[in-house]
């Protein structure tokens, strides 16, 4: 995984290039969320299996709400 550090520099690459909205805690979240998701799916042992699993109706993907942790290593990374 990328450090923390990175992690916030990748994101704000990101928003700089796709998004109209200043950077925030939460969109910082939520990029964290995303690609560790992605991750996820990457590496399940059945991937299209995992995506028919998160699509299904009534799924909800949530943050913890509170914020990247800024400790260790996050899964911002491939």
């Amino acid at each position: 995984g990328k450090t923390p550090l990175e992690c916030i520099k990748e994101d704000l690459n990101m928003m700089k290039k796709y998004r109209d909205e200043p950077p925030s805690a939460l969109t910082l979240e939520g990029f964290a969320v995303a690609k560790t998701l992605a991750l996820a799916i990457k590496r399940a042992r059945h991937p299209n299996a995992a995506m028919q699993e998160l699509t299904k109706p009534g799924t909800t993907i949530r943050g913890s709400g509170t914020g990247l942790p800024l400790r260790g290593r996050c899964h911002c990374g491939w």
